[in-house]
């Protein structure tokens, strides 16, 4: 009787969880932007989930930038983004392997692109060339329907591109892959949020 209990708790938070990324997902409203050091995103999105993924036998390597410039943002929105792209990156790898797993967390500033950005890197599996273009969708998963709702990259793309960045991925397969979370920073949001190019 108690397992059932505990199937149906299951169940019941997976569902909370799914509704919770579609309400992100759909939501339009105009986050609360503040200055913020994306090293320390990092940091508190490393403190939610680095032990969940240290026990699974997985590495992670930190390279962050102290000369970062500060970005416009909204901290727990940007946390979120990084717990996806470390889970994603969990979830790479083949337990069958005998090589080392590897994360390895970036910051640093694009200097062509004028932008700040995070890196996220494995060295698992990578992602086939043909699912490449539709890891972006939302709803599309290639974990199987019990392991992911589709929604991580969708929702942390969304979330990107409400602060004026995007996220670029670059993928051999075998080589495993590697997501870049680019930024502008915060003086190009000023721009950004009043819409005319400022005065």
């Amino acid at each position: 009787k108690n397992k059932i209990l505990e199937d149906i708790k299951t169940c019941g938070l997976r569902c909370k969880r799914i509704v919770r990324g579609l309400l992100t997902f759909s939501r339009q409203e105009q986050y609360v932007f503040q200055p913020l050091c994306l090293n320390d995103v990092v940091r508190e999105a490393l403190k939610l989930v680095s032990y969940h993924i240290e026990t699974e036998n997985i590495k992670i390597e930190t390279e962050l930038d102290d000369q970062l410039p500060v970005v416009g943002g909204n901290s727990q929105q940007l946390e979120q983004v990084v717990v996806n792209l470390l889970l994603n990156a969990r979830q790479s790898f083949d337990e069958e392997s005998d090589s080392e797993h590897i994360i390895t967390v970036k910051t640093g500033f694009d200097q062509e692109r004028n932008q700040a950005f995070i890196k996220v890197s494995d060295n698992g599996q990578g992602i086939p060339q043909e699912i490449l273009t539709k890891i972006f969708d939302p709803f599309f998963t290639s974990k199987g329907v019990s392991k992911g709702t589709g929604l991580g990259l969708s929702v942390s793309l969304g979330i990107v591109q409400k602060h004026g960045g995007t996220i670029a991925v670059e993928s051999e397969p075998g080589k495993g892959a590697t997501f870049t979370v680019y930024l502008p920073p915060s003086h190009d949001l000023d721009d950004l949020q009043e819409g005319d190019g400022g005065t």
